[in-house]
């Protein structure tokens, strides 16, 4: 499959083939392949994103922090079939609104969907009165804080976040849920207080897997159980799942997540990604639009990246898509009616059409005589050469000559008698030798 990537500049794509329920929209029976469009972006403070300028991030699977598992995960894998819902994830750091400050509060909104976070200094384990139950104590002045579920409520035996704080840390938990109320001093929860993607390994994750036995073996291998949670590709807690997908020019709000912004107002860069699949079927090609839909929004404040994902499915008849034929991919501005199918149509057929054969320019001789004309020159230069060197061995014969008649009697017999030459070379050899 030849992809057509109009906008390479902001735009990386990829796929892969799944079998998925009948009951996933859009309700497609046997095999799927699934599109998705990645385009990375640079926020701009009180602006519109504009393109990544180190262009846009390859495909990628998960991304742990700091290459470490044990850290949370920083990104979640591209390579998935299908969200439910889309999602949003916030990666970066907390920094404290003013000198001082014991706690703040962090806000990360998206459209209309918005999530806070309550963030601590340094706190120890204190126990309580007449109990062996330890609390949070008092904070200290807080310091930007990463944004990490390690810093959370959690533990070992707690499924949603074994990577976090129990009693058996050496100090609290730092960040919290929000949002923050008059007299907040500490509040326990088990659901994961931040913002980031979860690990596919974590148990809350684990649970939606399906159930794999010899049922599953014999009638569904290799494709998924049918108990298989399709909210398992949704790496994040539920509270970040959109109801519907953003359309792509939501305000973006971002409170105590960036050193000089405190609140850092951006907006998504107003775009639609547009695809055509082009398949041969029997003896006809066959092209259709594969829908998309916004299904990842994902925010890194530190550097103040934005990576948006479209993904859509379409009907695809082998696993390795030799069916498929070209794929186009082009950005359109929402601001814009969309354009009909039929253009694009026609936009694929003017990039896939032979290009014409190049006429030469006025007064260029044919092929055949091009090759006449080389020839008649190569025979040329070859009489040339070789009457150059007999001409050359004619003037060292001359030499040898001259330089011959100039020698004395004895010495010209002896380069006229080959035996004599050899002998006076055997002579002089010796010579040296005794020298």
């Amino acid at each position: 499959m030849h992809v057509i990537n109009l906008d390479p500049n902001v735009v990386t794509v990829g796929w892969l083939v799944s079998r998925l329920p009948p009951t996933v929209e859009p309700a497609i029976d046997g095999l799927s392949g699934s599109f998705f469009v990645k385009t990375t972006w640079r926020l701009v403070p009180e602006g519109v994103a504009v393109p990544w300028p180190a262009g846009p991030l390859p495909l990628s699977g998960d991304v742990a922090f700091d290459g470490d598992l044990s850290q949370g995960l920083a990104y979640a894998s591209d390579m998935v079939p299908h969200k439910p819902r889309a999602e949003f994830a916030v990666v970066g750091t907390a920094h404290p609104p003013s000198p001082g400050a014991t706690m703040f509060e962090v806000t990360a909104r998206i459209g209309v969907l918005w999530k806070s976070l309550v963030v601590f200094g340094a706190r120890p384990w204190e126990p309580h009165f007449f109990s062996r139950h330890l609390s949070p104590g008092a904070a200290r002045p807080a310091e930007p804080t990463p944004l990490r579920y390690a810093a959370t409520w959690g533990g070992p035996e707690n499924g949603a976040n074994p990577i976090g704080r129990d009693a058996h840390t050496p100090g609290a938990p730092v960040i919290e849920l929000g949002p923050l109320m008059p007299g907040h001093t500490s509040r326990r929860h088990d659901a994961p207080a931040g913002l980031a993607p979860l690990p596919p390994m974590w148990p809350v994750r684990q649970a939606k897997t399906g159930t794999y036995g010899d049922d599953w073996t014999a009638r569904r291998w290799p494709w998924l159980p049918h108990d298989f949670d399709l909210s398992y590709y949704n790496a994040t807690p539920p509270d970040q799942w959109f109801e519907r997908p953003p359309a792509g020019d939501e305000e973006c709000r971002f409170t105590n997540l960036h050193p000089r912004i405190p609140e850092y107002r951006t907006y998504l860069p107003a775009v639609r990604p547009r695809m055509v699949l082009s398949q041969a079927i029997g003896t006809g090609l066959d092209v259709r639009e594969v829908p998309l839909a916004i299904d990842t929004v994902w925010v890194d404040m530190d550097h103040e990246q934005l990576v948006l994902v479209w993904r859509g499915r379409a009907p695809v008849a082998s696993l390795k898509l030799k069916e498929a034929k070209h794929l186009l991919v082009q950005m359109e501005p929402l601001s814009a009616p969309p354009r009909s199918l039929a253009d694009f149509v026609a936009l694929l057929a003017a990039k896939t059409a032979p290009r014409p054969p190049r006429t030469p320019p006025p007064g260029t001789p044919s092929p055949r005589k091009r090759i006449r004309d080389l020839t008649h020159r190569l025979a040329a230069a070859g009489a040339e050469a070789k009457a150059g060197l007999a001409a050359a061995e004619a003037k060292a014969r001359q030499a040898r000559k001259e330089a011959i008649d100039k020698l004395p009697a004895e010495a010209r017999a002896a380069v006229k008698d080959p035996a004599a030459e050899i002998s006076a070379r055997d002579r002089v050899a010796a010579l040296e030798a005794a020298a």
